[in-house]
């Protein structure tokens, strides 16, 4: 189960950022581009982290923070990857505030949904 939720979350945010660059708003990195992918990127960080914790339970923190330490670099980078490979064809409006707007939002988001995810298995465990 947990070999293959990384590469459907994976596959799943890459294709919706492969379908942001056809639409207006979000083909240009900037603004509305990181504001969506933070909001995808908060609901998948949060259930890797349900399902690390839950998948590694047995193994010890360390393990499991490595997991969900990978797993959320990769959340990050895929769309920050994507969308520069897209702005060097088409042309870039403005690559650092695309990189603020993009660490502004994406970044914390991340950390959202993994606190999210984490308290929920806490509360999960403490009240099942």
């Amino acid at each position: 189960m947990m070999k293959k939720f990384p590469f459907i979350s994976v596959v799943l945010l890459s294709a919706i950022n492969v379908l942001f660059l056809f639409l207006p708003l979000t083909a240009v990195f900037g603004y509305e581009f990181s504001l969506f992918n933070s909001l995808i990127v908060v609901v998948l960080s949060g259930v890797l982290v349900i399902n690390s914790v839950a998948h590694f339970k047995n193994q010890g923190r360390g393990k499991t923070l490595k997991e969900i330490s990978k797993g959320l670099m990769v959340f990050f980078v895929i769309p920050l990857f994507i969308s520069l490979i897209n702005s060097l064809f088409t042309g870039f409006c403005s690559f650092l505030q695309g990189l603020s707007f993009y660490f502004t939002f994406v970044f914390p988001a991340l950390l959202i949904g993994s606190a999210f995810g984490a308290a929920s298995i806490f509360l999960w465990e403490r009240y099942k």
